[in-house]
């Protein structure tokens, strides 16, 4: 057992090294988000999560959606749907990639127009 947390520890380490390499060479890394209030009758249930998904499948970028102290990855159904997001609540997207600025503005506007994109 103590050798399988030594392999992760050492794998992290290492991850972070070469992060904090990437960052001293000029390298940015940037991740935006945006905090959307989800309007529609059912919240993100059955279809509107498909909805949400198949747009979310449409970007580049890694793609995540928060609600509470939950996250799921945004271009899963099962993730999104088991976030169990109701009318009201309010969701956080989170995007990181190429083109993160339009992955968010397009989630957040099917949104919060009630799914009818």
């Amino acid at each position: 057992m103590q050798y399988v947390l030594d392999a992760v520890s050492a794998r992290w380490q290492t991850a972070l090294y070469s992060l904090s390499k990437s960052c001293a060479k000029g390298m940015v890394i940037s991740m935006i988000s945006k905090d959307v209030t989800v309007n529609n009758n059912v919240g993100l249930h059955a279809r509107p999560a498909t909805y949400f998904i198949q747009k979310a499948n449409t970007y580049k970028s890694s793609i995540w959606i928060e609600c509470g102290d939950r996250r799921a990855n945004a271009k899963s159904l099962l993730g999104v749907l088991s976030l169990g997001i109701s009318k009201g609540a309010q969701v956080l997207i989170i995007a990181d990639g190429t083109d993160e600025a339009d992955a968010i503005d397009g989630l957040a506007n099917l949104i919060l127009t009630g799914f009818n994109d």
